[in-house]
């Protein structure tokens, strides 16, 4: 039979382990947030882009999806941005 100190560290383990799961599982949502509102920028079927107050608020719900130190770096052509505000 189990001791109490060996119950406690496999509950303490299964916790960690629990926790990395919904670590994992958070970042996966948060990916698909992100790529629902980039898409969101977009008319259906390559139709071109949306109107310009639906174009800002998906650049703000998407900013949103950074921290406020984020930085989301775009590569030669892009540019880098630091902050929400940038972003």
């Amino acid at each position: 039979m189990p001791t109490v100190e060996e119950l406690s560290r496999k509950i303490d383990a299964l916790e960690a382990r629990l926790r990395a799961a919904e670590d994992v599982q958070a970042i996966h949502r948060l990916k698909a947030r992100y790529a629902q509102l980039v898409d969101a920028r977009y008319l259906p079927r390559g139709a071109g882009v949306v109107d310009r107050p639906k174009l800002e608020a998906a650049a703000r719900a998407i900013a949103e999806t950074f921290s406020e130190d984020g930085v989301w770096d775009g590569g030669a052509g892009l540019g880098l941005c630091r902050g929400r505000e940038e972003i």
